[in-house]
């Protein structure tokens, strides 16, 4: 099983073709793109990451943080798929590994360099808390009911309480989920022409990546970093505007590993 999301670490040589305006900021911090004397590919692989990371941490540049989904994304989802082994999982991988991204993307600030400390062993440590979540997430939602000690169900018609208190909640619900529209639309709004567009076509249309980003005219790797950054921005805009935090106080502490 294998994942499409981002492509292969590049060679030295297509490290360097990176934007020239990130090549600049990345000399301006002093994080050398070259690959040292004796440096084995390996190292040099994480070298990079870890400077990018550390880029983003300090200047929150979305173009570094572009370039850093773009040589890690495939390996993580390599590592998410380890993770998960043979074990049934109730999550997606893909998920999974957007879910991940996701949290380096908030959580960036947290991240430490130096003393060996490297993006991977970080990066890596999120994916895996994420994974943890998921499972403990889906055998909370499992109950196993034994027949014998279920009561005798007389009439699955409910009777005037229960009719009454289905009713109200049904009305709830109706004005919860108008609400929560109002807040999507909102936070839809709020995007940049070129996210809304990507996501009318995934999500409305109903068409592959590679489809949307052919109609678009960028390519693969563009269109998913596109699609993620504008699921994660909705997301964060209907979580303010509702005061909610969707993970929860204890979820920040983990997700930073």
């Amino acid at each position: 099983m294998t994942l499409p999301v981002g492509s292969p670490l590049p060679s030295a040589t297509q490290v360097l073709e990176l934007p020239q305006d990130l090549v600049q900021a990345l000399r301006r911090k002093k994080l050398s793109l070259r690959r040292l004397r004796g440096e084995d590919p390996e190292r040099y692989a994480r070298r990079i990451e870890t400077n990018l990371m550390v880029l983003f941490r300090e200047t929150g540049s979305e173009e570094a943080f572009e370039a850093l989904y773009r040589v890690t994304s495939r390996a993580m989802g390599t590592w998410v798929l380890h993770l998960i082994g043979r074990r049934p999982c109730p999550a997606d991988p893909l998920e999974l590994v957007q879910d991940t991204y996701l949290n380096i993307h908030r959580y960036g600030h947290s991240f430490r360099d130096g003393n060996g400390h490297t993006f991977r062993s970080w990066a890596r440590t999120i994916a895996a808390n994420v994974l943890r979540r998921a499972l403990r997430k889906a055998a909370r939602g499992v109950v196993y009911l034994d027949p014998a000690t279920l009561p005798a169900v007389e009439s699955l018609d409910p009777g005037p309480c229960d009719r009454a208190v289905q009713d109200e909640e049904q009305q709830r619900l109706g004005r919860a989920y108008v609400l929560l529209l109002a807040h999507y639309h909102g936070a839809w709004e709020a995007l940049a022409l070129r996210d809304r567009h990507a996501l009318e076509l995934i999500e409305v249309e109903g068409l592959k990546q590679s489809e949307a980003a052919e109609r678009m005219g960028i390519g693969k790797s563009a269109i998913k970093m596109v699609v993620f950054r504008a699921r994660a921005r909705v997301r964060a805009r209907m979580a303010k505007a509702m005061g909610a935090d969707l993970d929860g106080p204890a979820s920040k502490s983990r997700a930073a590993g």
